[in-house]
This record gives structure tokens, sequence and C-alpha cells, in this order.
């Protein structure tokens, strides 16, 4: 759709509706912004959207003679479809649109659409981070806080977008198509915006409705209107199931999630549940899907799974906070209709305190309480829904009910209930109904801030004992490498002490552990600070051997500094492993592009031509590209790249070997140098046995 100089309605002030208004205004339509809260501040509203040329904004009403001026009306997710005044637009052929179907209308790229009525935002998240640790080109928007639109017109061919999607900006697709889409689950919810629960299945399935035989749609087999809509879906069906085995798809087994592929006759395990830092059942249900949607999008597996075991819970949802006092706290503010709060309790394991009311949704809270298995042992209830939600939980023989009339009154209910070994639960199964809920959150959050500083510290400090191991044995090896080569020499040169240089090693040695012991018990970030200057001083020190270095073995390689003799290019190893460490973290998955691969290897290739030209120590320089060849191969694994590095590399060390020989034999031996000689005694040890460099 062309919208240059086209004039489009915008309808609601929020992120939304501003992320929309700055999308319009990049493609040149004329956005006009409207809000019915006649006391906003426009100015205000300028600042969020930005200057776009011919942009108005209207509050209060729009004037009924200006209604035929617009060519396109995009309403926030707020505004209900069925509003009355819509009514003047669908009269005049006014195509009626949201956020979703603006922004991918001109998206690139592939979109995961994922909905449901609980667990939508976990799922998005943790598909985010799983696809963001495969592709390059990763956004995670819509109903997480993120807005599609805001994003839409950055996305490439190759870009992958997550999107959360919510009933409400599912009421206005018309043509939006993703290439793997997901319904968890559908509930009861809304159904003051929905009016009947079969208009709210029917909204939660156009998630599909544009989908094709070749795009695939993730569906709970657990769940009897996800199950249903699987014989109806375009789109090719992939089951997930947390009760049963199934032939083809993901399904939980024991403790163990499993994988059953079309034409294999056996299921393959892929985890334990007990891998994941998530709790509840529910989890489980959306890593399972999560894994499903990752398996359509081409993720490979071990990526996958890495990134589920590392995942920690969505802030709000059944999130642990801290331990104080025994207790544990959680925080499942996300449970904002009974079923989710079902599955918030459900996760809990011990005696528990529960916080639960709010805003009114016209829900039943029945099935709620009966979840509540005698593990709530005192339920601790606030705002609107408060009398409501109390007299059925009476009906159901639930005891210890008190009331309370701000969330931090509640909070310090909870508090004064709880005793060591118990769970405090925040987990409201309405929607929240005033600002004072930040009271709770802050308050429990900074019961945990300590313990998390603490718990992070100690994994920053944490020793890795297989690494130490590793360490000790190549030392050791070390030692017996250099004892054999060098016993013959000192006994010559001191009184027959064969042992000599072995001793001032051992003793080398046994400092360099203390300091390694020590270097490793700070956390990692502290010498992150000195990655650039590590490089800075490396490569000054380098160049400090043109004046001042003094040779050895043939070569001037050596520094003496305040009576201590050094070596220029071992310090530059220390700090090229130090600022590629860095540099890599903050590149995080550009360097899976070449240019993010060639960027991490400008500063070690040329520390390593100074090594070799300055010091003439080409050893050291093959070692300090060796070093940034493998930390980049860690950091990824991209085996066509390296093997094509690979060839290159020796195709170059081939041709200056052969070159150096054919110096070696003309009237210009002599240029052969000393990096010239070590090669020519790596290839006939014989004649340069000794006093060759």
């Amino acid at each position: 759709m062309n919208l240059q100089n086209k004039k489009v309605l915008v309808v609601g002030s929020g992120k939304s509706g501003i992320g929309a208004v700055r999308m319009l205004g990049k493609l040149g339509a004329l956005p006009v912004l409207f809000d019915s809260n006649e006391k906003l501040d426009k100015e205000e509203l300028l600042k969020k959207t930005g200057k776009i040329p011919g942009m108005e904004i209207l509050l209060g009403s729009v004037p009924k003679e200006r209604k035929k001026e617009f060519f396109l009306v995009v309403i926030s997710p707020g505004v209900p479809v069925d509003a009355p005044w819509l009514s003047d637009y669908r009269a005049l052929n006014i195509p009626i649109w949201g956020e979703i179907e603006l922004a991918g209308a001109y998206a690139k790229g592939k979109v995961i659409g994922i909905t449901g009525t609980n667990g939508k935002t976990t799922t998005t998240t943790l598909t985010g981070q799983i696809m963001a640790a495969y592709y390059e080109s990763v956004y995670v928007v819509g109903n997480i806080g993120n807005p599609y639109t805001d994003i839409a017109l950055d996305t490439r061919e190759d870009t992958v977008t997550v999107a959360e999607i919510s009933s409400f900006q599912l009421e206005t697709i018309h043509e939006f198509r993703p290439a793997v889409s997901a319904i968890l689950n559908i509930t009861p919810d809304h159904l003051n915006r929905h009016h009947t629960m079969e208009r709210y299945v029917r909204t939660k399935e156009k998630i599909a409705k544009n989908q094709k035989k070749n795009d695939v749609c993730i569906l709970n087999y657990e769940d009897a209107y996800t199950k249903d809509f699987g014989d109806r879906c375009p789109a090719e069906v992939v089951f997930f199931s947390s009760k049963r085995e199934l032939p083809e798809g993901i399904f939980l087994k024991g403790e163990d999630i499993y994988l059953a592929e079309a034409g294999r006759k056996e299921s393959r395990r892929l985890m334990n549940i007990h891998e994941m830092k998530l709790v509840g059942m529910c989890n489980v249900e959306n890593v399972m899907a999560a894994i499903a949607i990752s398996k359509a999008m081409g993720v490979p597996e071990d990526i996958i799974l890495k990134t589920i075991r590392d995942f920690r819970a969505v802030e709000h949802r059944i999130e642990f906070v801290a331990t104080k006092g025994g207790v544990d706290y959680y925080n499942d503010s996300k449970g904002t209709n009974p079923d989710a709060a079902i599955q918030g309790i459900r996760a809990m394991t011990k005696p528990t305190v529960l916080i639960g009311g709010g805003y009114d949704k016209e829900s039943s809270y029945d099935e709620w309480i009966e979840a509540f298995e005698g593990k709530v042992k005192a339920f601790v209830l606030i705002g609107q829904t408060k009398e409501k939600i109390a007299a059925c939980a009476r009906a159901h023989n639930v005891q210890n009910i008190i009331m309370a009339d701000t969330f931090e009154e509640a909070f310090g209910i909870c508090v004064s209930q709880a005793k060591p070994g118990d769970a405090v639960l925040l987990s409201p199964a309405c929607a929240s109904c005033g600002k004072d809920w930040s009271l709770v959150i802050v308050a429990v959050r900074r019961f945990g801030n300590s313990q998390r500083r603490r718990e992070r510290e100690a994994q920053e400090s944490f020793f890795d004992y297989t690494l130490l191991f590793i360490v000790l044995f190549l030392l050791a090896f070390g030692l017996v490498m250099l004892y054999s080569a060098s016993a013959y020499d000192a006994s010559l040169h001191y009184e027959g002490d064969s042992t000599y240089f072995l001793r001032r090693q051992v003793g080398a040695t046994a400092l360099g552990i203390a300091a390694m012991i020590v270097v490793a018990n700070i956390p990692y970030h502290f010498w992150e600070r000195f990655a650039v200057m590590g490089v800075a001083v490396s490569i000054g020190l380098i160049f400090l051997i043109i004046p001042f270095g003094y040779e050895a073995n043939g070569a001037k390689r050596w520094l003496r500094i305040f009576g201590i003799s050094i070596q220029p290019a071992e310090v530059a190893k220390l700090a090229v492993i130090l600022f590629l460490a860095s540099l890599i973290c903050r590149l995080g998955r550009k360097v899976r592009s070449w240019k993010g691969f060639c960027v991490v290897l400008f500063v070690p290739a040329i520390i390593a031509v100074l090594v070799w030209q300055i010091t003439e120590n080409m050893s050291s320089a093959i070692i300090i590209l060796g070093i940034a060849v493998l930390m980049l191969f860690v950091a990824c694994p991209d085996y066509k790249r390296f093997i094509f590095l690979g060839i290159a590399g020796a195709g170059v060390a081939a041709l200056a070997v052969y070159v150096i020989v054919q110096m070696s034999q003309s009237e210009n031996a002599a240029a052969v140098g000393v990096r010239g000689a070590r090669i020519l005694a790596w290839l006939d040890p014989e004649a340069y046995a000794s006093g060759k460099g």
C-alpha cells in the first residue's frame, strides 16, 4: 500500500500509537494522532513523535466533516473494534488496521507470531533469545512492550522478528502472515472485551488465518480449543503435550522432554526439566513450544537446548526473587487471570502465603481456588475483587482470609504470616488496579538485590577445577620438555648442575600458579576495564625494542626494566586474550558476520605483524594469531569459515617457506635473517643443530 502524502488517522497516544505515527512519517504519510483525552499536552506528544512533516494532533474528538479525509485508520490495541464511533469509518469504506497489520505490511524477513491466554511473554522472550543465538538480525516485539512499528522499516530479508500478539492486536489483522505461529493455550480471559468465549477463541485463531501449507503452526495438544483448531488450521501443525506421548511433536515423558519426528521409529530425549532454571508445569509447556518454534525455524538443537538451560524467568512470571529469613519470595504479577494464577500456585512446593485480587474482568475464580489443594496457609486479598474472591474462597473452605486496603499493607501481612520454610507468592488472578502494585515489587526486589549480587559475584569468581587440572598438566608436561631440552647445556655451563634451568622454571611456575589463583577469584568485570590499556601497553613495549632492546640467540626481542628481563611478545599474548574476550562479548552475534569476524581479527593481526617484524619472534606472532582464531572459533564455530581460513593460511605459509628456501640457495642467502633461519632449521634440523637461532 502506498501511503505517500496520504492522511492516516492513528487512534491512541500510547506506545503503539506513537510507534505507528513515527513509522508513518518515515513512509511519507501525513499522520493525524488522535486521543479522546483532551487534557493531554500536545507539546509532550510532539516530543515523543518527533517532528514529522504534515503531522497533526487531535484531542477530544474528530470533527465529523473531517472523517472522510482519511485514507486509513490505525487503532491501538486498547481500542475495541466494536466501538460505535468506528462505524462511521467503515461506512466510508476506510480500512481499519492495528499496529501489527501496519508493521507487517512493510517488514521484511520472517515473523514468528506467538499468542495464547498465558505464557506468551515467557515463550516470546525465550524464543527471541534462541533466535538471537543463531541468527544475526533478530527483533522481539509486540505485546511484550516493544512496538513492532518501531523496527519494521529496519528489518532485512534475513531478519527474524519474534512477536508476542495479544487477542486485542489480533482483532485488527487482515493480511498479516507469520512463517511460524503458536497458540499456547486458550482459557477464559478478557470476556469484558470479547463478550463470548467463542468470539475470544476465534480471535486467537486469527494468528494463523493467512498461513499456507508451507508455514508452521505450533499448538497445545492438551488444550481442547487448540487441539480442535489443529483440524482446521491452514498451516502444517506441530503439537506439544505435557500429558502424553505423541507420534509427532514435542512431549513430556516423566521429567524428560522428547522429540518425535516423522520417519523416525523412536522419539529422542532432549533434556530433563530440572536442567531448566524455570519452575512450574506452565513453563515446561512454554519451553516445549519454544523448542517446536525453533526447530521449525531451523535452529540447531544444541543452540536451542543451551539457551533454554541458561534462560531465567521473565520478570513478574513465577519469578523467584529472593530468600529472606528462610522464606522464598515469588513474583507472579503477570498472572492476571485465574488460569495463569492456577499455574503459579501449582508451581509452589511449600506452604504458601498468597496475595490475590485486583480489577474485575468478570472472571470465575472457582478453579483457581480449587487448585490451592491445601498449599495456601494465608490468603491476602486486595482490590476491587477482594470481596468476590473471598466469598468464593469461603465456599471452598479456605481458611485464614485477610483483607488489605493497599498492596503495601498486603505485603506487610505476608511477611508477618510467613515462617521459615514457607513461600510468599504474588499472583493476583486479576488485572492490576492501582499504581501501588509497584510498591510490592520494589519491596520484594529490595530483599533480592543483595542476594543476587552475592550470587553473581560468586559465579564470577567461581574456580573451574577442570581448567585448573588441564593447566597444571600442561605446566608439568612443559617442565619435562624443558628439562629434556636444557639438562645437557646446564651441565656444561653450570658446574654439572643439570637442573639449573628446571629449578628456575619451577620457581617461575609456582609464582604463576599463585597469580592465577588470585586473578581467577577476582570478578572478570574488574579485568575488562584494562582490555584496551593492555593492548596499548603491549604495543608500546614492542616499539621500545627498537631503541632499548637487546639481542639473544640472534634475535632482538628482550627489554630490561628495573633489572628484570621481559619479552614484550609475552605481554602481548595476555593483552590479546583480555582484549578479544571483551570485544567478542561487546559485539555479540555480530561476530557471526564477516565484518564482525574481521574486526575481531584486526588488532591481533596488527600486534602479530609488529611482533614478527620488530622483535623477529615469528613463533610468538603465530601464537597470537592462533589465540585470536581459537577464541573466534569458540565464540562462533562456523566450520566453513575456519576451513577456508585454514586453507588460505596453509597456502600463504607454503608460499613463504618456498620463497625462504629459494633465497637461502641464492646469492642473497644473508637476507633470510633470523626468521628464515628458524624455518630452515625446522626443515633440516641436522644442518642447523646449534647456533642457528
